[in-house]
């Protein structure tokens, strides 16, 4: 089980055109990490290009839904990509079936490099995106973040009791927390989390894939999320070209 790091998001600094637009819910907001701003379609069937100006890596779609509801999309989202703004027949394409439970959904694929990708679903009377990743990951050839990692929830919603201790409820959402350490890293792996977490800040998000493979969990998009740093971490130099860090990583909201 070796962790994924989603670290440079592509679509942030890519042009998007969207095939139609609701005004109060424009297309910029798929570049906005907070959940809450997404864009809209005005019908059912609708599709976002997304030109990353030059051929582009990609090997990696992840996505979630905005905090306050549901996917925004039936049945499979479509990925494709292609040299030029053409979508007749583009060079590559793959489909992602979002998890209803979670509102999330994942899959890595082989390097594709274009300069234009295309996002392609279908809703019920419009179509709803929230947070998107396209990029590369990261991963440790060698290293996992340690077992005994942790997740919790932190229950964002407000109340008060009365003096007969009856409580009234402002129910909010939940947000995740992780977590966890890397031990013995390398020189090379040490640099790796080192410049990644240092690009990153507490102020850029970062996406964590767990258990890509579910093999110590039910279902993969449990714990992939979208997160930021709490703080930058410190590094312990534990043996000779050795080195252990750990990271608590907050839910971006």
């Amino acid at each position: 089980m070796r962790t994924k790091f989603l670290s440079i998001n592509k679509i942030l600094t890519a042009t998007l055109t969207p095939s139609t637009e609701n005004a109060q819910y424009p297309v910029e907001n798929m570049q906005d990490s907070r959940t809450t701003k997404v864009f809209r379609s005005t019908n059912a069937s609708a599709n976002v290009v997304i030109d990353f100006g030059s051929a582009t890596s990609i090997d990696t779609i992840a996505f979630k839904a905005a905090s306050t509801g549901s996917i925004g999309w039936t049945g499979d989202l479509t990925l494709e990509m292609n040299a030029t703004d053409s979508w007749g027949a583009p060079s590559f394409t793959t489909t992602i079936t979002p998890n209803a439970t979670f509102n999330r959904g994942y899959k890595t694929f082989a390097s594709q490099s274009y300069r234009y990708a295309r996002l392609v679903a279908t809703g019920s009377s419009y179509v709803e995106f929230a947070n998107f990743f396209l990029g590369e990951y990261v991963q440790l050839s060698d290293n996992s973040i340690d077992y005994g990692w942790d997740h919790s929830y932190d229950d964002l919603t407000k109340g008060s009791f009365n003096r007969y201790g009856q409580g009234f409820f402002d129910e909010n959402i939940k947000q995740m927390d992780l977590t966890a350490k890397f031990k013995y890293l390398n020189k090379t792996e040490l640099a790796t989390i080192q410049d990644m977490f240092n690009y990153h800040g507490i102020s850029k998000p970062l996406w964590v894939v767990i258990d890509e493979n579910e093999a110590i969990v039910d279902e993969k998009e449990r714990f992939i999320n979208q997160y930021t740093l709490k703080r930058l971490p410190s590094y312990n130099n534990s043996g000779f070209g050795l080195f252990d860090t750990s990271f608590t990583l907050v839910e971006v909201m």
